[in-house]
């Protein structure tokens, strides 16, 4: 069957936002201003892509604690009974900066 298959970002950028991303929805220390928990990653839809029946594909940003902003971005799309889709993140105000890119070898394990 071909459908359309969206990767999305490597373990290497998931780590990335889990790691200096901002977080919420966890209580907030009155002292300090810190966050009393883990709460989750704040992520804002900025974009879309298409899947081969033109399925719409929500692509996120990502604001990182100390205030820059990291966009979810198509990578490569590779075809294997439909497209793979691959993304990666790119910084907002330069966006030849590129973190978490997959590796071919990566992405043969989905193909």
């Amino acid at each position: 069957m071909r459908t359309t298959q969206f990767i999305g970002l490597s373990e290497k950028a998931k780590e990335y936002v889990e790691e200096y991303g901002k977080k919420g929805g966890a209580p907030v220390c009155p002292h300090c201003g810190g966050l009393l928990g883990a709460g989750h990653l704040i992520k804002r839809e900025w974009s879309t892509t298409f899947g081969m029946f033109d399925e719409e594909i929500p692509l996120y940003e990502y604001e990182l604690r100390d205030g820059r902003v990291l966009r979810e971005t198509v990578q490569e799309i590779v075809w294997s009974s439909g497209p793979c889709i691959f993304t990666c993140l790119a910084a907002v105000d330069n966006e030849s900066v590129k973190i978490g890119q997959w590796t071919y070898k990566e992405m043969e394990k989905y193909l």
